[in-house]
């Protein structure tokens, strides 16, 4: 059984780490602090106990550093720019604006990073014109945690509109008063959810299973979450504004590689051996949940968007947050995190009649509840009659007819005996005249396939409830029966008709086959209707080669 820290004793052990970290880095000089090649320097000297005439600063769980103010920053390096960048093959971006910041971003389709990048929103930018006369000036009175998030911008401009702008990005925190072992703010808005410290950890609420054949090495993870993972965009390309030097820049990799983390920290791994991934993947699960959790937005000649639906589900761009929001609300046991998260998933269709219809809210986009968070995995469903009425051109006057999407090869309706079959459809919850039975639908293969790892944790730890969207759980076992009944040897690989499947990797497979049954299954779904059946129990030592 994992030791459960007291508040007293991690208070002590971060404040030695905290003195530790800060005297053998090189990151910190007399007046500055860098982080991922991001320079701030400011007006006067700092210091760790806020000596007369320093600045005090400190470090958060994740190592990202805070400063209490008011301050005033005199640089920030690399430093804003306007240049002429040459575009991935062949041309200039002329008058390229590069290496731009800015504090408390409102989640919304627009950014303030680089002038490359889709959304570009110069109000916003805070480092145009920094200098000794005139420093950025970040007061804490009114507003008394401010985010700032600085970039650096790639050399070259990408060909591809949904391509990264950003190499690197690296956030400073002006606090009102020192935050001592604690996990950093969310970046996202003005106004910040309370703290959450280490002691908050529910360490009892991770597994310790017998790891799998595949079993990456968590190092790996602990590497790919160490830095901020900028999701503060929505819509597409939110892919711009995500560092190539932080995080991955497409929904599929962010949700398996999510799933994975969430997996191995339920392996048998020490609490020690757990802790460095734990905290980075917390940190980035109490990002999602400030953006998810945003109540503030732009004025709408700025963006049409609200927070809560900047990560729509259209295949796999939206996807890759709700698992560590989940995961984030489970081990740290946070109230308004699982409040959160029940505005979401089943709570669109909480709304509907017996036959799947608004009433009053529901699917479709203008029948959206107003306090509904729309999360890219908001994209899996159960066949009701409305979905049999519109793709049979059969629903009431006023809704749209039936628009497969058109890169999908076969268009098959639904009846009335898939009534109840758990399916996914391409923007389902806003556009559910777009749905089509066919298994090859666009991006379903991979969207379905991302997800088994994020259920597979939720199963694990007892999640299922906080996820709060039970057709995505029924649709996991049918989307795995499916493949199987394609791909028996590597179906985490292998296509139907040439089309990749993106299970993610053999260690997800092989911790399906091994732990799934611990929970106990649903029925199991093939690609037509419901069956009966259910799988055979696979060994707990199971573990596949190849």
């Amino acid at each position: 059984m994992f030791h459960q820290w007291s508040r007293n004793q991690i208070q002590i052990r971060w404040f030695f780490i905290l003195l530790l970290t800060a005297s053998a880095a090189a990151e910190v000089g007399p007046n500055w602090i860098e982080q991922w090649g991001i320079r701030w320097t400011f007006d006067k000297n700092i210091s760790l106990n806020g000596t007369s005439g320093t600045y005090q600063y400190g470090t958060y769980a994740n190592g990202d550093y805070w400063i209490v103010g008011p301050v005033k920053i005199i640089s920030i390096d690399p430093p804003y720019s306007v240049v002429n960048s040459p575009i991935e093959n062949g041309g200039t971006f002329t008058g390229r604006i590069i290496n731009g910041s800015t504090i408390n971003p409102i989640p919304s389709n627009r950014q303030s990073y680089d002038s490359a990048a889709d959304g570009w929103l110069p109000e916003f930018c805070v480092n145009s014109n920094i200098s000794n006369i005139h420093p950025l000036f970040i007061q804490v009175s009114s507003i008394p945690i401010q985010s700032l998030i600085s970039t650096k911008s790639t050399t070259i401009v990408p060909s591809k509109r949904s391509h990264p702008r950003l190499q690197t990005a690296a956030i400073l925190t002006v606090v009102s008063s020192p935050s001592i072992n604690s996990f950093r703010p969310p970046y996202a808005g003005n106004i910040k959810p309370e703290n959450i410290d280490m002691a908050d950890i529910k360490w009892n609420v991770l597994a310790n299973l017998l790891p799998v054949n595949g079993t990456p090495v968590i190092s790996e993870y602990e590497e790919l979450f160490k830095r901020p993972w900028l999701v503060h965009k929505g819509t597409y390309p939110a892919e711009v504004i995500q560092p190539v030097d932080n995080m991955p820049n497409y929904g599929r990799e962010l949700a398996r590689e999510s799933g994975i983390a969430a997996l191995l920290l339920n392996l048998n791994y020490t609490q020690k051996q757990k802790e460095t991934l734990l905290i980075r993947f917390l940190q980035y699960g109490i990002d999602v949940y400030g953006i998810a959790n945003c109540q503030e937005s732009l004025v709408p000649e700025y963006c049409t968007y609200s927070p809560q639906r900047i990560w729509y589900g259209a295949g796999t761009i939206g996807v890759g947050k709700k698992i560590a929001a989940v995961f984030a609300a489970k081990v740290l046991g946070h109230t308004g995190m699982v409040n959160m998260l029940a505005k979401s998933g089943d709570y669109l269709y909480e709304g509907t009649d017996i036959n799947g219809y608004p009433n009053p809210y529901g699917p479709g986009i203008s029948n959206f509840p107003s306090d509904y968070i729309q999360f890219g995995e908001e994209q899996f469903f159960y066949v009701k009659k409305i979905h049999v009425d519109l793709s049979n051109n059969q629903a009431p006057s006023g809704w749209p007819e039936w628009t497969p999407t058109p890169a999908d090869d076969q268009y098959i309706p639904y009846k009335i005996n898939d009534i109840g079959l758990p399916d996914w459809g391409e923007r389902v919850a806003e556009k559910p005249w777009v749905i089509n039975k066919w298994f090859g639908v666009n991006y379903r293969l991979s969207s379905g396939s991302t997800l088994i790892s994020s259920i597979l944790a939720c199963h694990i730890m007892g999640a299922k409830e906080i996820y709060h969207h039970n057709a995505a759980f029924d649709y996991a076992d049918r989307h795995i029966a499916v493949i199987s009944e394609f791909e028996e040897d590597k179906p985490w690989r292998i296509g139907i008709n040439g089309v990749d499947l993106f299970i993610t990797s053999p260690f997800v497979w092989n911790m399906w086959r091994a732990y799934r049954q611990r929970e106990g299954h649903s029925p199991v779904w093939t690609s037509g209707q419901a069956a009966d059946t259910v799988p055979p129990l696979a060994p707990a030592n199971l573990a596949m080669t190849g």
